[in-house]
């Protein structure tokens, strides 16, 4: 067992009471969705194709003891049919490949240029010119890693950097395991704002920030014959531990580590008929800022100072810069975003919110629409690798990547 060190048992602190919000999330969602009585519910893309069934919704949800504004995804899809085998045929091998290798296989190195044999040029600035393609990787989809578990008995742990890409089996939480934390990375997601349209410029922030979860027996789907028509049903979810780790991108304000609650589900049926249905469900709560930034003239002033004069200014100038900053001049946690919509409503008397969208509910939904995309990839990505093994009984004649959870290539 791998010692701990005071960052890891601050993330698994987390762990527990995580792990009771995120099941009373869940319980309320189930209450929710059987009753259809969200609040308010809609359209979040356009399908054209029969057997989905998306949505997504805005209410208020009890959770710890308060009530919460929250946001939910509903994604609900067909995922496969095996053209000559039937539905008892294929349980096993869906058994197998959602509950023991669906976690490790999520990504996917995408294929790319080979790399000048030379190595190229060194130079940054040459760089720029030259039309030789340079070594990076890319990927797809959902990285998880696995990081520390709590057994039965008690003993909270750390796996080692071996494990980290070969999810456990989720058959063994709740019998070996009471919880394991993961880390995920999903991959070529981005934060955009375009404030004078799709068309303009706009601001970017990619989101290179660690998501931290936590997997309890609660959110572990393992069970057969549950409902008419079903043979089976396996999946797995997760609640989101509210910790970002230092060095993250700071004007972020809603996002991996800030969110006060949320819980992911991906379950997938077998049908009598062969078909493999996946629903997925996304709730969090709901942003009361999207970005901070502090406004300050005093240290942009010799920011500004010290740029054109090689930094001599807050040299000679240091006993007013310190009188300066005392003043009450500076301004912390403005929402860039949230500022940016109220102040066009208000003089335009509400127009921009109705006539062009400029509103937090629409920018919420289309949140909600990148989160769908993610995940609408992450399932394509998965389906080709599903495809890929004849039988994933068989675990000693698997690829490795499928033993490691390593990446994929695609």
């Amino acid at each position: 067992m791998s010692e701990l060190s005071t960052v890891d048992r601050t993330i698994t602190g987390y762990a527990e009471n995580t792990l009771a919000e995120g099941a009373e999330l869940a319980r309320w969602f189930e209450e929710k969705d059987a009753q259809n009585s969200f609040a308010e519910r809609f359209d979040v893309v356009r399908e054209f194709n029969e057997g989905h069934g998306s949505f997504g919704f805005f209410d208020t949800a009890p959770v710890g003891g308060r009530d919460l504004r929250v946001m939910g995804l509903v994604q609900e899809m067909p995922y496969d049919r095996q053209k000559t085998a039937t539905g008892q045929e294929i349980l096993p091998q869906v058994r197998e490949f959602i509950l023991r290798y669906f976690m490790r296989v999520s990504h996917l190195r995408q294929p790319e240029p080979a790399a000048d044999a030379n190595g190229g040029t060194k130079s940054t600035w040459l760089k720029m010119m030259s039309w030789l393609p340079e070594a990076h990787e890319s990927q797809q989809g959902f990285g998880f890693q696995q990081l520390y578990y709590k057994l039965r008995d008690g003993d909270v742990g750390k796996f080692g950097p071996e494990e980290a890409g070969a999810i456990v089996d989720l058959r063994q939480i709740g019998s070996k395991y009471d919880w394991i934390v993961l880390q995920v990375e999903i991959f070529n997601f981005n934060l955009s704002f375009a404030p004078l349209g799709a068309a303009a410029p706009r601001m970017m922030y990619p989101l290179k920030e660690q998501n931290y979860l936590v997997l309890g027996p609660q959110f572990v789907r393992n069970r057969e014959r549950g409902t008419p028509g079903v043979l089976g049903e396996y999946g797995y979810g997760y609640a989101f531990i509210p910790y970002a780790p230092a060095g993250g991108m700071e004007m972020l304000a809603y996002g991996p580590g800030h969110f006060a609650a949320a819980f992911q589900s991906l379950y997938f049926r077998v049908m009598d008929s062969g078909d493999i249905r996946v629903r997925g469900v996304f709730i969090v709560n709901r942003p009361d800022k999207v970005a901070k930034i502090d406004i300050d003239p005093i240290d942009w002033s010799f920011r500004l100072a010290d740029l054109v004069t090689f930094n001599m200014a807050s040299r000679f100038m240091s006993p007013v810069k310190d009188i300066a900053e005392k003043l009450p001049l500076r301004i912390s946690g403005i929402d860039p975003v949230g500022t940016y919509i109220s102040m066009v409503n208000y003089l335009s008397g509400g127009r921009a919110a109705q006539q062009l969208g400029h509103s937090m509910s629409v920018l919420e939904k289309r949140m909600l629409l990148q989160h769908f995309m993610q995940h609408y990839e992450m399932l394509i990505n998965s389906l080709m690798v599903w495809r890929k093994v004849v039988d994933w009984t068989d675990s000693a004649n698997l690829p490795d990547y499928c033993r490691r959870g390593a990446a994929w290539v695609g």
